[in-house]
This record gives C-alpha cells, structure tokens and sequence, in this order.
C-alpha cells in the first residue's frame, strides 16, 4: 500500500547578519522536481518572527508531502532538494532572501 501523503517537520534557521533587526513575516518553499524521496508543493507559512541584530532564530514547520519512493516499510526516507525564499521586514525596508537546501 502506497503513502498518499504525511507531514514532514523541517527545521528552519533564520540568521540575521544585519545591525538592525528584522522581522520574518513570510516563507515559502517546494522541493525541485520530483526527482527525491517526496515532493513537496509549494507552501506559504506568514510569520511575524523578530531576529535581533546579530541573532539567529531556528523554529520547526510543517508541510504536507507526496512520497514518490519508498522503502519495504512504505516510508520515504531519503534525500530531496528543497527551495524557496523568505521575506523580511526591517527599518530598512522589505528584503527577500532566496535559498535552497539538500535535505534528508
């Protein structure tokens, strides 16, 4: 029987390298292709997370996937590239910050 789809938690690390602070009040992400362990639609997460100046922010959150290979148990359990961009909001104005991961 094949897994029609289960959440996967990711850990985000938010690093702010500014003298000001910032405030995360948008994410998103996808996997690239459906060439990993699960694809992953794009989701929109709002936030209104602050980072000091000079301070880092790690949190957990939650997407909904689609396993395109599993193992003998039905779990997929291996590597997929995800991408996607945060958006942020400073004294400074409105910065967005695009990233991409290999994730297990």
């Amino acid at each position: 029987m094949v897994n029609n789809g289960y959440p996967v938690e990711f850990q985000i690390e938010i690093v702010n390298s500014f003298d000001h602070p910032v405030t995360l009040t948008n994410l998103e992400m996808e996997t690239v292709g459906d060439s990993g362990a699960y694809s992953l639609r794009r989701v929109k997460h709002a936030f209104q997370r602050d980072i000091a100046p000079r301070q880092s922010d790690s949190f957990q959150i939650r997407a909904w996937v689609r396993p395109l290979q599993v193992d003998e148990m039905g779990e997929a359990k291996g590597p997929v590239t995800v991408r996607g961009a945060a958006r942020f909001e400073s004294p400074k104005g409105v910065m967005q910050s695009a990233f991409a991961a290999r994730v297990q």
